[in-house]
């Protein structure tokens, strides 16, 4: 799927190349839109899609990458994915 395949990318490119505090202002604003994306297809439609997303955070989290959101403030990883897991278990066991 296509939207599998570029999510999988944004999460390499915020592993690989988006990690850390010391980013310019223009990398921590791609680095926001990304796990915004990220969040936002935590509820899609398609259930594969959800699984990966929830895949990816993990990724994510395993990796250690430093998450801070719009205000520059720091969000402990595990807050994250228990965001994710929360706001997609419901839907995964409607399906």
């Amino acid at each position: 799927m296509m939207r599998n395949a570029v999510l999988a990318a944004m999460a390499e490119v915020l592993v690989q190349v988006l990690n850390g505090d010391q980013l310019e202002e223009a990398a921590r604003g791609t680095r926001d839109q990304f796990l915004t994306i990220l969040q936002a297809h935590v509820c899609d439609i398609n259930g594969l899609v959800r699984s990966r997303v929830l895949q990816i955070f993990t990724r994510i989290v395993q990796c250690k990458v430093s998450l801070c959101w719009g205000n520059g403030v720091a969000i402990p990883s595990a807050v994250v994915f228990s965001k994710g897991v929360s706001v997609s278990l419901p839907f995964v066991c409607r399906d």
